[in-house]
């Protein structure tokens, strides 16, 4: 699977805020907190352009990891093993 630099960065983006909120992202959100300079819809559609391209149904991202350090490594180490 191949992404493009700006699919790479609205994931990496979106993980980024899962893992400092613990919520879902939407994209409006993320335009707006992530400062990205494209529109909602532009997110929408790289996230939709991904999910295609995987044939997944949903991006969840859970850890059943307790301490809290750990876990924000693991969320690290997916995002890095996404962007590859």
């Amino acid at each position: 699977m191949q992404l493009s630099p700006r699919q790479k960065e609205i994931l990496r983006r979106v993980v980024e805020e899962y893992v400092a909120t613990g919520q879902p992202v939407g994209s409006k959100y993320l335009v707006e907190r992530a400062g990205l300079r494209v529109s909602p819809s532009t997110v929408r559609a790289g996230l939709d352009a991904f999910v295609a391209e995987t044939q997944a149904d949903e991006l969840i991202v859970a850890s059943a990891i307790w301490e809290h350090r750990a876990r924000l490594r693991s969320y690290e180490l997916l995002s890095e093993l996404a962007l590859k």
